[in-house]
């Protein structure tokens, strides 16, 4: 049986620690939350964009690069190449404008928190209760967000070698193009100019 002094140890135990957590809330910083009319809108704006995105892509963009991937070796976009355009397109283009995206969402957050020195930035609103932290964790944080296009630009250093010699490989293959009197074809051993792209035999 406990005596009443380890009753009384209890309760002023008990009293320190919800004082002491009590404390620990009260002197902690919290980020601004999004109300729940912002919360919608920013779910309902997201959705839309994201189909805006994926609808095109689906009907019109995956079915052209099907197609223009078969034939680039009979194609010209603009006097260059098809196989250079598909390519350096895959290999240096795509990983540059992803690279591009990151930086201008991720990227620029982090120049934020560096700015402001703390995690979550100034002025920005959140999801759910976050604790602001400052100091190291901050600055780590800022940096990996800043830094974190340089894997994507290190990418598109290595695909242009790659892209090279994929381009000299498709080169040394010999491929009969389809004809097609309603497309320009070469002229004198060069590609016919085009607006944009035209299937033209490949000079011999």
């Amino acid at each position: 049986m406990r005596g009443p002094w380890l009753r009384h140890f209890d309760v002023r135990n008990s009293g320190f620690c919800t004082t002491s957590l009590e404390v620990l809330m009260s002197t902690t910083e919290f980020a601004p939350e999004y109300t729940t009319a912002e919360r919608t809108r920013f779910i309902a704006l997201d959705i839309v964009l994201v189909s805006l995105l994926f609808v095109p892509c689906q009907l019109w963009f995956f079915p052209w690069l099907r197609e223009f991937s078969a034939s680039a070796h009979c194609r010209y976009v603009f006097g260059i190449k098809g196989t250079s355009v598909f390519f350096f397109g895959l290999f240096v283009g795509l990983p540059l404008h992803a690279a591009m995206i990151v930086m201008a969402l991720i990227g620029r957050r982090g120049y934020k928190v560096l700015r402001d020195g703390q995690v979550p930035p100034k002025g920005e609103k959140v999801f759910r209760p976050t604790a602001i932290h400052r100091g190291v964790r901050a600055k780590f944080s800022g940096w990996a967000q800043f830094l974190s296009s340089a894997p994507l630009l290190a990418l598109a250093v290595w695909g242009g070698p790659q892209a090279q010699a994929l381009i000299a490989q498709a080169d040394r293959v010999t491929a009969k193009c389809a004809s097609n009197t309603l497309i320009e074809r070469t002229v004198a051993g060069k590609p016919a100019p085009a607006a944009y792209v035209s299937l033209a035999h490949r000079p011999a």
